[in-house]
């Protein structure tokens, strides 16, 4: 199997693991408070520091098609919804779309030899960005619906949670599928493949 291949084979698994975390309770955990906690950010993180941010961005825009398709069973979706589609779209699709962004960026300018802190810092950045965003734009849209007490609950209960397992699980995926896909491009290094 040559690396167009192997990049193309990558690339499905990682759109079908996105599918089902989307689709299934797996991406979308339910706490007993009504709190969410997403595994989402893990695919299109896996897929930046592997494949590029261009295949982060089409993973981040699969989970940003998904986060809408969870509006009507979410406990606050309705009546977001309701109150204002424009800015629940620019709510749940920004956050989405500069993840791969921000996790590219930040292991580009890491420069310490330890591979494995590298992908480490990347992936907590973009689940961060993810979480700090989104509830972020959540209380600037619409505090006067969500209380500020839930906002607040709910970034360090996710926030935490989230980006520890972005740390935990991230680096070692990554590494093994490095070996399988090597970086893009003749030469490449993987900060290279990261930015491109």
């Amino acid at each position: 199997m040559n690396k167009k291949t192997r990049t193309l084979t990558l690339t499905a698994i990682l759109i079908a693991i996105t599918l089902l975390f989307g689709f299934t309770p797996i991406g979308y955990i339910q706490t007993p408070f009504g709190i969410v906690i997403t595994l989402m950010c893990l695919p299109v993180i896996i897929g930046t520091l592997t494949l590029g941010w261009k295949a982060g961005l089409a993973l981040a825009a699969l989970f940003a098609v998904t986060s809408i398709a969870k509006i009507p069973s979410d406990v606050f979706g309705p009546t977001l919804l309701a109150a204002d589609p424009v800015l629940l779209m620019v709510n749940i699709i920004v956050p989405r779309l500069l993840i791969p962004l921000v996790v590219a960026l930040v292991y580009r300018v890491m420069h310490t030899k330890r591979e494995l802190l590298n992908i480490g810092v990347a992936a907590v950045a973009g689940s961060l960005t993810n979480t700090v965003l989104y509830l972020g734009f959540l209380y600037a849209f619409f505090s006067g619906i969500v209380a500020s007490g839930i906002i607040i609950s709910v970034a360090l209960l996710n926030g935490i949670i989230e980006a520890v397992v972005a740390a935990l699980l991230c680096p070692p995926i990554v590494r093994a599928l490095r070996k399988t896909v090597p970086p893009l491009g003749r030469g490449a290094s993987a900060k290279q493949t990261a930015a491109e």
